[in-house]
């Protein structure tokens, strides 16, 4: 925060804190540590089309600003990179069975070939495979694999910006409980990362 400006009395108390590492996790999760300190380091640069100063405020809404700008400069950055694929590959509209059946042989070549992030594998994908029986791995098992590496994520993103997550809400029992209720910011980010990871282990046979 200091490099953005931060100092003194206007450095975020607990409360602040806690407030911003939940808009953090429940809205960019999917970034990885090294991509958020890359966003501040490109604003900070006046590499992004995004305020870099946060007049001594670090908002959820500032903190917003310069992600979303990031996002954009990666949107366009990846289109100048063939591999890998980054960015979500829109599903074809109204797929019949063998259509289907022929995008997810796509994909998973494509993935196998190093092409696809495993991050922008289509969760659609997944339900399809699992309608034909082809889903055969544990859920349970890709449920707690999900756990573990949304933890560690989690950890390492708030790491970044100095916080200590452990001594504002234990993030152990927080993701464990994003997989018991559907209302919980974590739920729906838990439930794709499960049916990727479920996705990946057909891919694999």
């Amino acid at each position: 925060m200091v490099k953005v400006g931060v100092r003194g009395a206007n450095y975020p108390n607990d409360i602040d804190k806690a407030i911003l590492l939940q808009h953090i996790a429940a809205n960019y999760g999917n970034h990885t540590a090294g991509e958020i300190k890359l966003a501040f380091d490109m604003a900070i640069a006046g590499k992004l089309d995004c305020d870099p100063n946060c007049f001594e405020n670090f908002s959820c809404m500032y903190f917003s600003n310069v992600m979303n700008a990031y996002r954009l400069w990666a949107k366009e950055a990846i289109k100048m990179k063939k591999e890998p694929v980054k960015e979500l590959p829109a599903p074809p509209p109204e797929l019949q069975d063998a259509e289907m059946a022929a995008w997810l042989q796509d994909v998973k070549e494509k993935f196998n070939a190093g092409e696809y992030d495993f991050n922008i594998l289509p969760v659609i994908l997944y339900e399809y495979a699992a309608t034909k029986g082809l889903i055969t791995g544990d859920k349970k098992a890709a449920w707690q694999k999900a756990k573990a590496i949304r933890l560690e994520r989690i950890n390492a993103e708030l790491m970044v910006q100095g916080c200590d997550f452990t001594k504002l809400h234990d993030s152990k029992n927080y993701i464990t409980s994003g997989g018991k209720s559907v209302t919980h910011p974590e739920y729906s980010t838990l439930t794709t990362l499960a049916k990727r990871l479920m996705l990946v282990q057909y891919f694999d046979l």
